[in-house]
């Protein structure tokens, strides 16, 4: 195993109960163990309603794990791994409460922001390319 990869939805809802918490903690220590680089992206069911709350991954960055890369925002990095580099193009769940806290953008109707979702998402696909 070159490196492990957390597409999204680490729990089933954003605010996960501590005994998940707990387990999914004690699984990535025992990846982390093994100096294998691992990503998590941000789902939608990490993610709270609410802008600016932490997501249920947030806890995992704070603890500045060596070998363990957050992703909550676009990003674009390249990760060392045994066979050589590789590049991970993050993109996290895009929630609506992100693009509201714009006043440009507050007054879209639900169908419009989607679309306007699915445009800067297309957009940000073609910018990592």
């Amino acid at each position: 195993v070159d490196a492990v990869l957390f597409a999204g939805d680490l729990y089933r809802t954003p605010t996960p109960n501590p005994t998940w918490q707990r387990e999914f903690a004690v699984q990535l220590r025992r990846l982390q163990q093994t100096d294998i680089p691992i990503v998590l992206i941000v789902g939608n069911h990490d993610t709270p309603v609410a802008f600016g709350r932490a997501t249920s991954v947030d806890v995992f960055n704070a603890l500045d794990l060596t070998a363990t890369h957050v992703v909550r925002t676009p990003r674009l990095f390249t990760l060392t791994t045994k066979s050589g580099p590789l590049q991970i193009a993050g993109l996290p769940w895009p929630t609506r409460h992100y693009l509201r806290a714009d006043d440009t953008y507050k007054q879209l109707s639900q169908e419009d922001m989607l679309r306007q979702i699915s445009r800067l998402c297309a957009r940000q696909i073609r910018d990592f390319a």
